[in-house]
């Protein structure tokens, strides 16, 4: 019940901030010219201060329908140049030409919108690629895919990542793997700090008639591991897992231009007071253990215990200069000995069970409820690499996963005058972590911070108002500025927004 309440308090917030989003999201799309004949337009605003490479993946419907024996192709551009895209399966099941997805890689203006022209060109389905044939087993043993300095390959016996070698390195000492550890019914895992106890299993993969069926599609075998998606942005593999009473489908998703490796889960979870973690083996079995946390970098236990980060975790070999490092979109804890990584996802005690003595936590005569049980999703993002050039990235690959641009298909009526970038910095070594109004409601808060452990200088500049603030911070330091933008001034004050004391 308490749950229920919960997410309907939040479903109504998020409804609330839908509708500002919409309207902020229109607004700033002001003075974009009206589409030319022939072309949809994509608008993208980056919320970030600072230009952003990023792969947008967006939908649109085309002018009209189309039954007859034609693909559709889309060439976007940004302005004249034409950028790397290709066409992915939309998220409608409707068998005609009419709703479309593009995934591209662009670079975003900062603080603003960029703009993104889509182009359909007709082709006869002949012309194009004909799809996978679902009864066709794949014949190599691994389904390889690789970007510029990236290799994985996926085996077609397990669907495992069993092979990650990134800039002519090695990462992985095993297969990354879901694996299952015996739990309890208690929520708050009162009885220590090492969350989960052996392993009891692993998911496997399915068999192609298991896979068929689990699909749904029209066959009665389908290979369980299979591309499903490939072109000059990315490739996507598919691999579909068990284990007892619930299922897995895994999409690993490499990015040919970039050494990011993505992996997206949705679980179908049905297996009370049992845990789920994603286990990563790497080769760094000397690193420490660091996360995210609030406004600094921690040092997290190697020894079993659960650890508890923000949006990323990072295994650091100083002997080596390397580092592996992972960014997610939802969970937080994870555990590490020895250079294993373990992301927990997801554990199913009882709602509310409070252990008491050696007394039963649940009742053991009826059915009883379990948390987060169902269809459960999770991304993970990971990249290898040289140890700083690896810690300096890692903070803006979580905020652009976690803070995405805002991509939609909008044709502008014209007219208007073009918005500027309303906040920008020099620095990407320096976040923004607020831009709102002051609790007074007359002024603008802005607050800054330094999360890489070293001291650096920028400047924070709104080009609207004409204001630029030198910014000199200190390993993980946080300012906060209360600016005045009808007269140009502005203030550095304490985060409750009160004046700081002479000679702070």
């Amino acid at each position: 019940m308490v749950e229920t309440g919960a997410l309907r308090s939040l479903a109504h917030a998020r409804e609330e901030l839908a509708h500002a989003r919409a309207h902020a999201f229109f607004a700033l799309a002001a003075g974009q010219p009206r589409a030319r004949d022939g072309a949809i337009p994509i608008l993208v605003y980056n919320p970030h201060p600072y230009p952003l490479d990023a792969v947008i993946d967006c939908e649109f419907q085309l002018p009209d329908i189309s039954i007859e024996e034609t693909f559709v192709d889309i060439a976007v551009y940004h302005g004249r140049r034409r950028l790397p895209a290709q066409v992915e399966h939309e998220a409608t099941n409707l068998n005609a030409e009419w709703r479309k997805r593009i995934v591209f890689r662009a670079r975003l203006q900062p603080s603003q919108m960029t703009r993104f022209d889509c182009v359909p060109q007709p082709r006869p389905a002949a012309s194009t690629a004909a799809p996978p044939d679902p009864a066709a087993a794949p014949r190599a043993r691994h389904v390889a895919a690789r970007s510029n300095d990236t290799v994985v390959r996926i085996n077609s016996v397990t669907g495992l990542l069993d092979y990650w070698e990134t800039s002519g390195r090695a990462v992985l000492a095993g297969p990354v793997h879901f694996a299952i550890y015996d739990d309890n019914d208690d929520p708050w895992g009162m009885a220590g700090r090492a969350l989960g106890g052996a392993q009891c299993g692993a998911f496997r993969l399915m068999t192609p008639a298991q896979a068929a069926r689990f699909a749904g599609v029209a066959a009665h075998r389908l290979p369980p591991v299979r591309i499903i998606e490939d072109g000059p942005v990315r490739t996507v593999v598919e691999a579909l897992l068990c284990f007892r009473s619930s299922q897995m489908c895994v999409r690993y998703i490499l990015n040919k231009q970039s050494a990011e490796l993505g992996i997206h889960c949705r679980v179908h979870w049905n297996e009370p007071h049992l845990l789920l973690r994603a286990v990563f083996p790497t080769r760094l079995r000397r690193a420490a253990y660091c996360g995210q946390t609030v406004f600094g970098i921690q040092e997290l236990p190697a020894n079993n215990d659960e650890a508890v980060a923000q949006r990323w975790t990072a295994l650091c070999d100083s002997q080596h200069a390397w580092a592996v490092t992972w960014c997610t979109d939802s969970g937080y804890g994870s555990r590490c000995k020895d250079g294993v990584v373990a992301l927990t996802l997801l554990r199913s005690p009882a709602y509310a069970g409070h252990p008491i003595g050696a007394r039963p936590v649940t009742p053991q005569d009826r059915f009883t409820p379990r948390i987060d049980t169902g269809v459960r999703e999770f991304s993970i993002w990971a990249q290898a690499g040289p140890l700083r050039a690896r810690m300096r990235a890692v903070e803006l690959d979580a905020l652009r996963h976690n803070e995405a641009p805002v991509a939609l298909a909008f044709s502008p009526p014209g007219g208007g005058t073009p918005v500027p970038p309303f906040i920008l910095l020099t620095s990407r070594a320096v976040r923004i972590t607020a831009t709102k109004l002051s609790a007074d409601g007359r002024a603008l808060i802005v607050r800054v911070f330094e999360p890489r452990g070293r001291a650096c200088r920028a400047a924070l500049r709104l080009p609207a108002f004409g204001i630029t603030i030198p910014l000199a911070l200190a390993p993980f330091e946080v300012k906060t500025f209360r600016i005045q933008p009808d007269t140009c001034e502005y203030a550095e004050v304490s985060m409750l927004e009160e004046p700081l004391p002479p000679g702070a």
